[in-house]
């Protein structure tokens, strides 16, 4: 499939849904004339029939009432339906959009936004426009931090075939992946309910170990309504008062208890709506591979499904919070003791269902992370498997761009790193592209090290860790200045790389905040530090002298470059096509002259 094939086929789908749709809203005028005529014919046939015979003008009215619940039923199922259409096709209009570089309706990721972290800041991983709003497809919390934790630590060496086996078999799953999509996006499923209700299930409940509470529970509310009605017919008045006055106590006792409970729970039976519903998907899904039959062992259980034990916990959290409405609470639940008898089933819930209710979560966090993945596989036929090497440190890159970029505005390069090699000094003039080549290495290894394709023709890289400084900002809050924000950046890459660790740098313009002297002395002093632990870098720079570190290091460091080009108005042209050697062409006068100085 090329490009423009995966756009006729979002809008062959987006066609034939809808048609589907159109059929359904047809229909549903249809069951509303047929929903009013059977309620009119109804009245019609108890007014027309009661003189004759009361029995039959109720038989007669009773048969139509029945004929209106039925029409009403399959209205309902029609007007999900419709619903259902709606977000299918608001799926692909988005996925649309998204080929063409707008993330904007997905989730950004803002809540994993990090400075310090060793590289995502700087490589755009989380915020708008950014890796993560690119990929993410994920609904549930569980989904979104699976998906993070992929971006920001690398998957297991052992697993990342086995994840892009399971990528590439879900890209060709476009139905269910967008069937698995809408289902969690058709119930409010974004909110962090669930960390609360799994910390519930995660705590013992000690409240109902009382055998007289449970007893009470079960045999005051039909004494006490009996009392009731005795009281009703004037027989033994009173005593309801009494009996009244016990389910009070233990309210007044145990009810702090419940309240803790719906505390935790409160709110969230939508949100395991939308689990129990992604459970379902997930079990019925006929797909293989080791990854995916993986996720799906996670859910088996004997005689039962995950699904519907989960749904099972939605429906008796939304009837704890029944207790939120006073009016029912004062006229049956405290009578009830409703909120307590729900609070038992769900401690029973608990005590049977908490070791797997984790794994189910995580189970659906997962495969969102990879229905992520597998869209972003599917959007781009054009990107390629990476290959992860042996041994430290090898890049070869194809035709690598920065995924980003918009298709028609990606300048791609090719790009080699031999294992011999440590040092690779990048010179050129400003607005060469040296950043956005950083940032297309780095970002390509973020994705090949989470199990994706990625944005090249080609993409074989060593399995490292990674480390970069590119994007330093000062910080009012710790009182820090850009310069030693920086400092502190490069002291963790020295003492990490003393203490053993062999990453992958890519470091731009350091120790930009001192003077050209002392950056050139620290710039030299860091180059001299990965040759002799043998840690392999990507140092961007504008100073062409620490290029003459390549006569101390001849096999160890290699020089690139990007340049520009100058016609005879001073008009600047980039091909953004790194090159070996040193920078020989500079803009920085030319652009000041632009502005008025005279240089």
């Amino acid at each position: 499939m090329v490009m423009n094939e995966v756009q006729q086929a979002y809008l062959s789908r987006i066609e034939r849904l809808e048609e589907q749709r159109s059929l359904a809203l047809r229909r549903g005028k249809r069951l509303m004339w047929l929903r009013l005529l059977s309620f009119c014919t109804a009245i019609a046939a108890l007014f027309a029939l009661f003189s004759i015979s009361v029995v039959a003008a109720t038989a007669a009215s009773l048969l139509f009432l029945a004929l209106f619940a039925l029409v009403a039923i399959r209205d309902v199922k029609n007007q999900r339906h419709i619903s259902y259409l709606d977000n299918l096709i608001t799926i692909n209009r988005d996925e649309l959009a998204a080929i063409e570089g707008n993330f904007a309706v997905f989730d950004s990721g803002q809540e994993f936004f990090d400075v310090k972290h060793p590289y995502s800041y700087d490589f755009d991983i989380f915020g708008q426009q950014s890796i993560f709003q690119m990929v993410c497809r994920a609904t549930t919390v569980s989904g979104k931090r699976a998906l993070a934790s992929r971006l920001q630590h690398p998957l297991p060496l052992n697993t990342i075939d086995d994840n892009l086996e399971a990528v590439a078999v879900l890209a060709d799953e476009v139905e269910w992946r967008q069937d698995f999509y809408e289902a969690g996006k058709r119930y409010s499923a974004s909110s962090s309910n669930i960390k609360s209700v799994l910390e519930w299930i995660s705590i013992p409940e000690k409240m109902f170990e009382s055998r007289w509470l449970r007893a009470i529970l079960y045999i005051m509310p039909p004494i006490t309504i009996a009392l009731a009605v005795l009281w009703a017919l004037d027989i033994l008045p009173g005593v309801f008062l009494l009996a009244y006055g016990i389910h009070l106590m233990v309210y007044g006792k145990f009810g702090n208890g419940i309240g803790i409970i719906q505390s935790k729970v409160s709110r969230a039976d939508s949100e395991m709506r939308s689990y129990s519903s992604l459970l379902l998907h997930i079990e019925k899904a006929s797909f293989d591979g080791p990854t995916l039959n993986a996720l799906k062992k996670e859910l088996e259980m004997e005689g039962e499904r995950s699904s519907e034990v989960m749904k099972e916990l939605s429906r008796l959290v939304n009837k704890l919070d029944y207790r939120l409405y006073w009016p029912f609470m004062i006229t049956l639940g405290v009578l009830l003791f409703w909120d307590f008898r729900v609070a038992l089933k769900m401690e029973k819930w608990k005590r049977k269902y908490a070791p797997l209710a984790q794994n189910w979560v995580d189970a659906v966090g997962e495969m969102e992370a990879l229905t992520s993945l597998a869209t972003l596989c599917y959007n781009n036929p054009d990107w390629t498997f990476p290959k992860i090497c042996d041994g430290y440190f090898t890049v070869d890159a194809e035709d690598a761009a920065h995924p980003l970029i918009p298709k028609k505005q990606r300048v791609a390069n090719n790009f080699r790193v031999e294992e011999h090699e440590k040092v690779l000094l990048l010179t050129g003039s400003n607005m060469a592209g040296k950043s956005t080549f950083l940032r297309t290495l780095g970002v390509n290894m973020v994705l090949a090290y989470a199990g994706s394709v990625v944005c090249a023709e080609k993409f074989w890289v060593s399995y490292v860790p990674l480390r970069s400084s590119m994007r330093i900002t000062d910080s009012l809050v710790e009182n820090t200045s850009s310069f030693y924000a920086e400092i502190k950046r490069l002291g963790e890459i020295v003492q990490a790389v003393k203490e053993g660790e062999r990453p992958f740098l890519l470091l731009d313009e350091i120790l930009r905040g001192t003077n050209s002297n002392d950056r050139h002395i620290g710039s030299r002093a860091l180059i001299d530090l990965l040759v002799e632990y043998g840690v392999c870098g990507i140092i961007a720079t504008h100073d062409l002298t620490l290029a003459q570190a390549k006569e101390t290091y001849p096999e160890t460091l290699t020089n690139y470059h990007f340049d520009v080009q100058v016609d005879a108005n001073d008009e600047l042209f980039f091909d953004y096509k790194v090159k070996t050697g040193i920078c020989t062409s500079l803009n920085a006068s030319i652009l000041m002259r632009k502005i008025g100085l005279k240089v």
